[in-house]
């Protein structure tokens, strides 16, 4: 596995989190939406509503993460915060700790050698993107461009599928399980200065915590501007809400001295 190329890549992974509470099937002969308004309004029905996401201020996450050429699971954390502030750190064996954070406006990555960088361009605005605490409330701000890309089949279940024009200019793909609503598919891509990593992320294995359905287990795809592909798997061992987070963690550290 490169590094360097793939580090970042990495990180970004198991920052990505998509929760969503208890969904109540559509009923038998309900017709399909045929517009993103729709399907989000069934995905925030799903979701349990906004006052019940609104209860929800942070939120710590522990988990596993099985990387290509590393012979042992890496033990992980990734502490989110309302309203846009995020940190997620990672214990790779032999290697050391990589930290990638946002704490709302500067979003920033240090490497295993303490090397800290700064984001900026279409990497910034997607770490931005993932901080929102919020973000399935303000979908449609983060995303104005919506399209509904009709139903496709999704790991054996019809999905309906909403392409997602983002603020700065980058599409993803958004695929809704058509009976339940939960989201189970995201496809997106970044453009930084190796040039364009394109990501298949998979969520699975919701299980409740404090009322809220959270997936479990993440799968995903990476296609790295340069270098093979990289398949990782991510599970969540320990969930927790609204803990208390000092807002010093969230911020961009030094790097440190040769």
């Amino acid at each position: 596995m490169n590094k360097m190329t793939s580090a970042p890549a990495i990180l970004w992974l198991i920052a990505v989190l998509a929760g969503s509470m208890p969904a109540a099937d559509t009923p038998a002969g309900s017709p399909e939406p045929t517009s993103p308004d729709q399907i989000l309004a069934n995905y925030l029905h799903a979701l349990g509503g906004r006052e019940t996401l609104q209860k929800v201020t942070s939120r710590v996450i522990k988990g596993t993460l099985e990387i290509p050429g590393v012979n042992q699971p890496c033990a992980y954390e990734v502490c989110t915060k309302a309203p846009n502030k995020k940190l997620t750190s990672m214990e790779v064996p032999r290697l050391g700790t990589m930290l990638e954070g946002c704490n709302g406006k500067v979003c920033w990555s240090r490497n295993y050698s303490s090397s800290v960088t700064e984001k900026t361009g279409q990497e910034l605005a997607r770490a931005r993107r993932e901080a929102e605490f919020y973000r399935d409330l303000r979908f449609k701000e983060l995303f104005p461009r919506l399209a509904y890309k009709g139903l496709q089949n999704v790991y054996g279940r019809d999905a309906c599928v909403i392409e997602a024009g983002a603020v700065d200019g980058t599409v993803e793909q958004f695929y809704f399980d058509a009976q339940t609503w939960l989201l189970v598919r995201n496809d997106s891509e970044t453009r930084g200065p190796d040039g364009v990593t394109r990501f298949q992320v998979r969520f699975s294995g919701h299980r409740a915590v404090d009322g809220i359905q959270v997936p479990h287990q993440v799968n995903v795809t990476i296609l790295p501007a340069k270098g093979n592909e990289i398949r990782l798997n991510a599970k969540f061992t320990e969930v927790k809400h609204n803990v208390a987070i000092d807002d010093t963690r969230f911020e961009k550290p030094k790097s440190r001295s040769p």
